[in-house]
């Protein structure tokens, strides 16, 4: 045997996988006496953080048929999994060994049902030199990173009552999620919390009333990656909401479907180098804007205010949330805004009238993380409004969604490199690298035509809506739509609103920025200004701000640190090469004159191992070029199975192996209707011995 490298065992796993297999078999079979399977053309590569494994799964079949005899099978079934990996290293290499065992089978008709149980052993091992020791010391910082392992949807059907003695008509319905709580277990996740639902309606002296029911919420979702060291996220989508009165006066049952998107995510810690300062070692540092998304959450308050207002009867009503900040108060997010109410109403000398309101709130919300470097973003949403016009006042009833993100966002120098790499260890991280923060503006001039001759504008707003971004390449589309309200005052007096929809679009560009790059854009009205032109015609000028945010998920092998060598596991890895003959006749399909080119290919290999020794297979491809009888040049294509015992050595490595073949004699025989022909073939073993 031949020494061929010396390396380190970084870590080892061992998984387990279920597989089931339905084989047809032919002639029709009365039992099966043996199934044996085994894995061949095994392929394994590591592509983002996960190592995919690839290989074929040969399920051997003994049974008797009807006619008393033996009969024999084989089905080949393609098989892919794919291991998440805890740490990648610059020039790691992981090795997959594959066992799989027959757990049971079962016979009904001609069809056979196999279960298997597939075991991987998984190793993950890089080369290191004889004599590559250094004690060197680096300025580190630690770096947390959530890396999603899987995402999991779960549907489930809600049903509760509401009871009201008062209740004449339910409005409408609003739920959301109050509270949750995740567990994550090994192969399932428990989600336990609370559903909240806003329920409207109309009491019996037809006032609009509210009241908030709260459903328990328990789900358990299989998720076989899920291990308890997980974190999990979990958001919720309602839809189909109905409700129905039922036999009792006030009572009615109320309907529901949550669908929970819940994703499994892991915390991965570890030290980064920083600074290193040592003669003879060259060092490349890279300046990191890291974005980690630490906490996302949801919660929803009721606002019921009253305004004097001298009307006698409510037109319309549209609110938006105006602005909204925050503060952190101890362990509490305290989130203040401004409400806008455009009120549309006829007054008392039945004339139609518009009253601008403004709503301060203040509301708190328990922090899942305080730290310094934390910021939260904010997204307010108006989930339902109304209001009610009553002695002189008006009560504007509302209910406001917040959803937040804690977001931690630093600038960390780091080293990417150092050369040479002796001694140093790089690591393979995924972090959200932010390319791009700024503010663009967009002046938007619109021509509105109104629908009668204007005197006066009392009011002009303007939201946007349905705001969406489309990455290009390095650049970036922003289109929506601007939904402008005008209020305004005609020649005879009277009090009118104008609702017009105007598109916009705005291209932007990111340096260094690419197509799998993810744009967040917040959009805002920063001015608004109106011209009269001519009686029935406007013109609105919007100043729109956008702040943009551009990230990138980004693979980035960084220095961790030089080798440490205490408590590490190394071993010597060697090779023996063999040499087998394989004897092989193969028919031509026209008679030759001569051969011109033979190759031979292994195709498949596979090895069993036994007590005395293992055995190793594959199959040959010999692709055989001759000239025929009718001086016409033939190219025929043929394969061969075979096999070889070789006697047991200790440490033998049954995931690598190589097979190569070459022809060593080849004769026509049978007057050139056939070929015979000698091959060799190559047997590379790898054997593995601890130090």
């Amino acid at each position: 045997m031949k020494l061929l490298r010396t390396e380190e065992i970084l870590w080892q796993k061992v998984y387990t996988k279920e597989l089931k297999q339905d084989i047809k078999l032919k002639p029709y079979p009365v039992k099966v006496t043996g199934v044996v399977p085994r894995v061949q053309d095994v392929d394994q590569r590591i592509q983002k953080g996960a190592v995919i494994f690839s290989a074929t799964l040969t399920t051997g079949v003994y049974f008797l048929s009807r006619e008393g005899t033996l009969r024999y099978i084989e089905v080949l079934q393609p098989i892919r999994y794919v291991f998440c990996l805890e740490k990648i290293l610059d020039g790691m290499e992981v090795r997959v060994d594959c066992a799989p065992e027959t757990q049971n089978y079962h016979l009904a008709e001609d069809t056979l049902s196999v279960d298997f149980s597939l075991n991987f052993d998984l190793e993950a091992v890089i080369e290191r030199p004889a004599g590559f020791a250094k004690t060197l010391e680096a300025k580190t910082e630690r770096i947390a990173t959530f890396r999603v392992i899987k995402e999991e949807t779960d549907v489930a059907g809600i049903r509760f009552f509401f009871e009201k003695p008062d209740c004449r008509r339910i409005i409408t319905v609003k739920p959301h999620l109050a509270k949750v709580e995740t567990k994550v277990f090994k192969g399932f996740i428990a989600v336990e919390g609370e559903i909240s639902a806003d329920v409207f309606y109309i009491d019996g002296s037809g006032l609009e009333r509210h009241n908030q029911v709260t459903v328990p919420l328990e789900r358990v979702i299989s998720c076989n990656e899920a291990e308890p060291e997980q974190l999990a996220r979990v958001t919720a989508a309602f839809s189909e909401v109905h409700f129905r009165p039922s036999h009792k006066a006030g009572n009615y049952g109320i309907m529901m479907a949550c669908r929970l998107d819940v994703k499994v995510l892991k915390k991965e810690e570890s030290q980064v180098v920083t600074d290193f300062k040592h003669e003879g070692y060259q060092i490349v540092k890279e300046e990191l804007l890291l974005k980690e998304v630490v906490d996302q959450g949801a919660f929803s308050f009721f606002i019921a205010e009253s305004y004097p207002l001298k009307g006698r009867n409510l037109v319309d009503l549209h609110g938006r949330v105006e602005r909204v900040y925050y503060e952190m108060n101890g362990e509490l997010l305290v989130v203040q805004g401004v409400i806008g109410v455009e009120v549309f109403y006829v007054d008392e000398n039945l004339l139609s009238a518009y009253r601008y309101i403004k709503i301060n709130f203040c509301r708190s919300h328990p922090a899942g993380t305080v730290q310094t470097q934390v910021s939260y973003e904010l997204k307010p949403r108006i989930l339902h409004l109304s209001g009610v016009s009553k002695d002189g006042s008006i009560k504007i009833t509302s209910l406001v969604e917040i959803e937040y993100t804690a977001v931690c966002r630093r600038a960390t120098p780091v080293v990417v490199d150092i050369i040479p790499r002796e001694g140093i260890e790089r690591e393979l991280f995924r972090v959200e690298k932010i390319l791009d923060a700024k503010t663009i503006e967009l002046v938007e001039k619109n021509e509105i035509i109104l629908d009668c001759p204007v005197m006066l504008v009392e009011d002009i707003k303007g939201e946007v809506e349905n705001l969406n971004v489309t990455v290009l390449d390095y650049r970036f589309l922003i289109q929506g739509g601007l939904s402008v309200h005008i209020y305004y005052a005609g020649v005879d007096g009277i009090i009118r609103c104008q609702k017009n929809i105007v598109p916009f679009g705005v291209l932007g560009d990111v340096k260094g920025g690419r197509k799998d790059m993810h744009v967040r854009a917040d959009a805002r009205i920063s001015e608004v200004s109106t011209e009269i032109i001519t009686p029935t015609r406007l013109d609105a000028i919007f100043l729109l701000s956008f702040d943009i945010e551009a990230t990138c998920q980004q693979d980035l092998y960084l220095v961790t640190g030089p080798t440490v060598l205490q408590n590490r596991r190394y071993r010597q890895v060697y090779t023996q090469e063999r040499l087998r003959r394989l004897s092989y006749i193969m028919p031509l399909t026209a008679p030759a004159l001569f051969a011109k080119d033979i190759v031979p290919e292994v195709m498949e290999k596979w090895v069993e191992v036994e007590k005395a020794g293992f055995w190793i297979g594959g199959k040959l491809r010999v692709n055989t070029a001759y000239v025929g009888r009718d001086h016409l040049v033939h190219h025929d294509i043929d394969e061969v199975e075979f096999k070889f015992f070789i006697k047991g050595e200790e440490g033998l490595d049954t995931s690598r192996v190589s097979l190569s073949a070459r022809p060593k004699k080849v004769v026509l025989v049978a007057g050139g209707e056939m070929l015979e022909g000698e091959f060799e073939i190559s047997i590379k073993n790898y054997y593995l011995k601890m130090l």
